[in-house]
């Protein structure tokens, strides 16, 4: 038997959910449902060692559940569910952390407690669940040297990076550009990921700059951005879902 802990905030979510385990998770049993940080911390310092198996909402009531592992120990595995979130899902498989997508289906939720049921162990599993739904801090500005002046540019202002000849641009809103010590690579690391979407080797661009989207051959997409570029600038049929993905998000 498997003791399932339910974390959502939404009554007709925790139910509907309470009833899909009920219905198609053999031997799996529901020993209670929380809404928030704050009943969920309450119900594992009394009830911990019950549960086997955590389904984790990331919003709560009163915060975003990670917190809860900052404040209690938790032995029990999770499963982390959500609505639509293109960079958070990304994480999830790169990590292997189990996730479930909103709505859930009967197939996935079984799939998924059948993975958990063959490894039981949380070793690890809590500080990648961490590492992902942790806020990280990405850069907020940058500073530009032109000749012995310094000026600072808010990445709000940013429209999109480019690389020429190893050299990385950054272009304001406003058509300025300059030169920042950074390569491309780097660049996609210090930027948001939700604002920022890497177009090619030689273009990050932020989903304000994307002024129109058309399909072009073999499957690619031509971004036109504004302010424009002076080389056409193409996404990859290969990244073409994980850029419409992106952008729809």
């Amino acid at each position: 038997m498997i003791n399932i802990l339910i974390v959502e905030d939404e009554v007709p979510a925790q139910k509907n959910l309470q009833r899909l385990i009920e219905e198609y998770v053999v031997d799996g049993q529901v020993v209670g449902c929380t809404g928030s940080i704050e009943s969920t911390c309450r119900f594992l310092s009394e009830r911990g060692g019950e549960v086997d198996l955590i389904l984790l909402d990331i919003e709560l009531s009163d915060g975003k559940s990670f917190e809860i592992f900052n404040r209690i120990k938790i032995t029990a595995r999770v499963i982390v569910t959500t609505a639509f979130d293109n960079y958070a899902i990304k994480a999830f498989k790169i990590h292997s952390v189990d996730y479930l997508l909103k709505p859930i289906e009967p197939r996935e939720l079984v799939a998924a407690v059948e993975l958990v049921r063959r490894d039981m162990s949380s070793d690890g599993h809590i500080d990648k669940i961490l590492e992902i739904l942790s806020p990280r801090e990405y850069k907020q500005r940058f500073t530009v040297k032109i000749g012995d002046k310094i000026v600072i540019v808010d990445t709000e202002q940013i429209a999109y990076f480019y690389s020429e000849e190893k050299v990385t641009f950054l272009v304001t809103k406003q058509d300025r550009r300059y030169i920042v010590d950074f390569s491309l690579d780097m660049v996609g690391e210090m930027v948001n990921p939700r604002q920022f979407f890497r177009l090619s080797r030689g273009c990050v661009a932020s989903v304000g700059a994307i002024k129109s989207v058309t399909k072009h051959l073999n499957g690619r997409l031509k971004v036109n951005l504004q302010p424009a570029t002076s080389e056409e600038i193409f996404v990859s049929r290969t990244r073409t879902p994980e850029f419409m993905l992106w952008l729809e998000s």
